[in-house]
């Protein structure tokens, strides 16, 4: 890529692979929300963790899910308005799904 100039980090499998990740973590996201509002409801109390373990599993899941979803929003927003109002925002996205998904999972 020397003589042609920087490759494109954006291919069309890239993109495909972020899109199928971010239609994955939307639906669990969606699930999330069906079950904490049926919590709600019931009066339920949210599951109880116990040891470094359960906490380090759990935080590293909903990391994943909210790179993902955050993924999608990032193909949609870098088509729309470019590479660089991707990295103003990306954090806010990122921290902002993550807190979601924390909010949804512990309340």
């Amino acid at each position: 890529y020397r003589v042609t100039g920087s490759p494109s980090t954006n291919n069309s499998a890239s993109t495909l692979f972020m899109i199928v990740l971010g239609i994955g973590a939307s639906y669990f996201y969606y699930r999330s929300i069906k079950n904490w509002i049926y919590r709600k409801k019931e009066g339920e109390k949210p599951e109880r963790l116990y040891g470094l373990s359960d906490w380090g599993v759990m935080l590293f899941v909903m990391a994943l899910m909210a790179l993902f979803a955050s993924g999608l929003v990032f193909e949609i927003v870098g088509a729309y308005g470019g590479r660089e109002l991707v990295r103003e925002i990306w954090y806010w996205v990122y921290l902002g799904f993550f807190s979601f998904l924390l909010f949804l999972y512990r309340t």
